[in-house]
């Protein structure tokens, strides 16, 4: 099966860096990784998408222990230089993975107003500081399945609702 391997930081473990693959876009595994018991987001260092994952994962990370330090049997968090990182996956088959150009400013305010504005309609009972937490989880959401400039709908929010 294809998919993707990649390495991502946060502010939160400045040290660290996760190094896991899977089947969804980077940049959508990250957002879904910052969840409400996460402070800071995370940021896709490296990635590759391959065409078979069967196996990587598993060599790249037990590389990564002897090279540095797994901080956990059960976690996917090293303590290694960002350096050791990008030589181990540049010996990795596969494409380098780039992520879409960030979303300007405007845009994102655009997008969070317009996807809060449905949020409301579906539910004007809800706190707001819940929709406020959930806005950006869903615009988020949407900007990565969809582009910067998404004109989000009703059927769209529901949607990556039941993904965030």
């Amino acid at each position: 099966m294809a998919g993707y391997v990649y390495c991502f930081s946060t502010q939160a473990y400045p040290d660290l860096f996760f190094v896991s693959a899977g089947t969804k876009k980077p940049n959508e595994k990250a957002d879904e990784l910052f969840s409400e018991g996460v402070v800071y987001p995370f940021k896709v260092e490296v990635a590759k998408q391959v065409p078979v994952l069967e196996g990587k994962l598993t060599s790249l990370q037990r590389l990564l222990a002897k090279l540095g330090e797994r901080i956990s049997p059960n976690r996917d968090f090293f303590r290694v230089s960002l350096e050791t990182v990008q030589t181990l996956f540049d010996l990795v088959d596969g494409e380098v993975w780039t992520p879409a150009v960030p979303i300007s400013e405007n845009a994102w305010m655009n997008l969070m107003d317009k996807v809060g504005t449905i949020m409301k309609q579906e539910n004007p009972k809800a706190n707001e500081f819940q929709l406020s937490k959930l806005k950006m989880k869903v615009a988020s959401s949407l900007k990565s399945r969809y582009g910067e400039n998404v004109e989000p709908t009703v059927e769209m929010v529901r949607e990556a609702l039941t993904t965030v």
